[in-house]
């Protein structure tokens, strides 16, 4: 019974997850008249900077496309910003197999939209495409790429074209700028964030960081009482065939947990980490050849797993979760009619796999759980423990 759920189960998780769709969000774009659309974009959250965005000027719309041949700037609300500009930019690469004993860079006229990270009275850029990666920076009106470029020296050895260190020292540096911090400074989009977000801070003037709104770490508590229909399959094999002992105990049971969310700071926080202690009772009596047969299994378990989630409007979701399960067994015995089977049931490892939906604070779930043998420290005894939970849920914070 309980394998039957757990495919039927397994077949709305691969449907939500078929039907799962990247959301049109508020948005807007400036056209080359300077001319500013509100409208909604849909988010890719671009690894490779874009070339080209959907967009709905109503919800109900049908989606439009727009490239950046026509568009000087667009954004998504609190997340990103991306600017269309005409810029020089030096492909060449870092792959030390393919380097050349050219220095300086090959400059390639090209339009491309430039993803903002730091915005202020001078402001860092980047652009990626695969495995390049270039920064630019702004000053005023004027986009420059900061040259960073690997060549062979004439002894064959790689060496390294800095000349992004001389830019800024040149263009981006305030009154506390010390040479030696320019010189330490790697090009890496840590080391350029910190040093723009300190010029920033010295030179005045409000400044914008869209790694910090897009990065942003959520974490929820949420108490999750529930109901499992749990299954316990005894089988012993020193006397199969004539004489076996294969019993099923069956138990409709409660179920209490605590369940810590942290939300990833990706794909639009549609991903978590869940951490859940709950405590797992189980008491059932079954009949066998005329017997009554009684087994007790309580347990304290730690499930941790990921989710993902679909939204459907600002507070309702549809989310699909899977999860390693640690079990820690508290008190236990089986009676198996004429002998009472006092079992040191083993710590064992499952996993567990949930569909639900969640409103505002309120979710349900319904998950199945399947853990490994709980009778594994016997060698012709198998305890085979698996459950179907029902779980609402009430987020505290």
């Amino acid at each position: 019974m309980l394998k039957t759920k757990l495919l039927i189960l397994c077949s709305f998780i691969l449907a939500v997850k078929s039907f799962a769709q990247i959301n049109f969000e508020r948005g807007y774009f400036i056209d080359l008249n300077n001319q500013k659309t509100d409208c909604f974009i849909r988010n890719y959250e671009w690894k490779n900077n874009p070339v080209e965005f959907e967009y709905k000027l109503a919800e109900g719309d049908a989606p439009q496309k727009a490239n950046v041949s026509g568009i000087k700037e667009f954004g998504i609300m609190d997340l990103s910003k991306y600017l269309g500009a005409d810029i020089k930019i030096d492909r060449s690469t870092d792959d030390l197999n393919a380097l050349t004993y050219e220095k300086n860079p090959i400059w390639l006229n090209e339009r491309q939209f430039l993803k903002v990270l730091i915005e202020g009275k001078a402001s860092l850029l980047s652009y990626t495409d695969g495995n390049l990666r270039r920064y630019f920076y702004q000053v005023h009106d004027t986009i420059k790429q900061l040259v960073y470029k690997k060549y062979l020296g004439e002894n064959g050895e790689s060496m390294t074209n800095n000349t992004f260190r001389q830019q800024l020292w040149v263009d981006v540096r305030c009154g506390n700028t010390v040479e030696r911090v320019l010189k330490q400074l790697n090009y890496n989009v840590s080391d350029l964030v910190r040093y723009f977000k300190s010029h920033n801070e010295c030179a005045g003037g409000e400044i914008i960081d869209y790694r910090e709104r897009k990065n942003r770490v959520f974490f929820h508590m949420k108490i999750t009482p529930g109901i499992n229909y749990s299954s316990l399959s005894v089988t012993d094999f020193w006397n199969a065939p004539w004489n076996a002992i294969n019993v099923d105990f069956n138990d409709l049971n409660f179920r209490i947990g605590l369940e810590a969310e942290f939300i990833l700071p990706y794909n639009r926080n549609k991903w978590s980490i869940i951490l859940e202690p709950t405590y797992q009772p189980f008491s059932s009596t079954t009949e066998f050849k005329n017997e009554t047969l009684t087994a007790a299994y309580n347990a304290f378990e730690l499930p941790l797993g990921i989710r993902y989630y679909s939204f459907l409007s600002q507070k309702s979701r549809i989310f699909i979760d899977g999860f390693i399960v640690s079990d820690f067994p508290m008190d236990h015995t089986i009676d198996l009619g004429d002998m009472v089977f006092d079992a040191n049931f083993a710590q064992t490892f499952g996993f567990g796999v949930g569909l639900g939906f969640s409103y505002n604070k309120i979710s349900a779930e319904i998950r199945y759980y399947k853990n490994g043998d709980v009778l594994n420290e016997y060698l012709y005894w198998d305890g085979d423990y698996s459950r179907l939970s029902f779980i609402l849920g009430y987020r505290l914070f």
